[in-house]
């Protein structure tokens, strides 16, 4: 990313509590006046959970998940690490009365781009926002 001016990640507990401190290391990295701040923190909520639910990093001994933020000039990149499950992300038609099945719709529908990586044992989701 052209003009990088923020690059940092942090590692969580694979523990469900640990989303909400996912969304408070993005958002003040951002930023209150970062024009994709609220974006970043609600897609980070819903690929961490993801991460914890469906691929393989949730509870247990050693279970940790790595959020990355890289901030330019141009937009945003956030990437969610955890350990490689047998599924990949899916776009699923959802329910409105119905929980779950949201995060890869929400990334399609706010993000510019969205995708993942395997490899090594370890799973990647990534998204990036742009602004100006």
């Amino acid at each position: 990313m052209a003009g990088v001016a923020v690059r940092e990640g942090m590692t969580f507990a694979g523990r469900p509590d640990q989303v909400r401190e996912a969304r408070a290391f993005v958002g003040p990295l951002l930023g209150p006046s970062h024009p994709s701040r609220d974006v970043a923190v609600l897609l980070v909520s819903e690929m961490m959970t993801n991460s914890l639910l469906h691929g393989g990093s949730g509870p247990g001994p050693g279970e940790a998940v790595t959020v990355t933020v890289v901030a330019g000039d141009a937009g945003v990149r956030v990437e969610v690490t955890g350990r490689k499950a047998d599924g990949v992300p899916v776009l699923r038609q959802t329910d409105d009365e119905a929980e779950g099945s949201r995060g890869p719709r929400m990334m399609e529908e706010l993000a510019v781009r969205w995708g993942y990586e395997r490899g090594g044992g370890q799973a990647t989701t990534w998204f990036e926002l742009q602004h100006g």
